[in-house]
């Protein structure tokens, strides 16, 4: 009789197990994921950049912001979609990268809600690319401060997950710093 219950309760306990292994792969955290759909994002944004006065095209290493058409969640019809501007930011202590949004409203009243977007980041860095017509060369730039918009903006990101670190580097051109 003990070596019947002993069998039985090595079963259960082998299935309980195989369900704890399922579940942890079910559930596990997937970066690539994650950085396919912040890329998407950060693309279409960036892609969809439009020259505005009161929203300069600004940025350094860690931080970019710029006026593009964006959609919000406001109470207000007329600001639900429309120009605003977009915010990327890296909070190196918290390992996170943030997405700000914010309508002309928003802006005026620099009213500003910040959403996590990317987790785990170890390294993040921006950098600009354009054309100097006093030299008659390209460059890229740490730091972007100028009237005018980039050609294009590269990201390079370092993740950690599951004790495995994932290299990304994009590079996304921008329509309008092509003119």
């Amino acid at each position: 009789m003990a070596v019947l219950f002993s069998v039985v309760g090595l079963s259960v306990l082998g299935t309980f197990m195989s369900g704890i292994k399922v579940w942890q792969k079910v559930y596990q955290k997937d970066s690539d994921e994650d950085i396919a759909i912040f890329f998407d994002e950060f693309s279409f944004n960036l892609k969809n950049t439009i020259l505005y006065n009161s929203v300069p095209f600004k940025g350094n290493k860690t931080k970019l912001s710029f006026a593009t058409f964006i959609r919000t969640n406001s109470k207000f019809d007329g600001l639900k979609e429309g120009v605003g501007e977009v915010i990327y930011y890296w909070n190196k202590k918290e390992r996170k990268i943030f997405r700000i949004v914010k309508n002309l409203s928003d802006i005026y009243r620099r009213k500003e809600e910040s959403r996590m977007i990317l987790g785990d980041v170890d390294n993040f860095k921006l950098s600009y690319y354009f054309y100097d017509s006093k030299e008659k060369k390209y460059f890229w730039s740490d730091e972007w401060g100028q009237k005018r918009i980039p050609m294009s903006v590269s990201i390079y990101i370092s993740i950690c997950c599951n004790n495995k670190k994932f290299v990304y580097r994009r590079i996304v051109n921008i329509p309008i710093g092509q003119i």
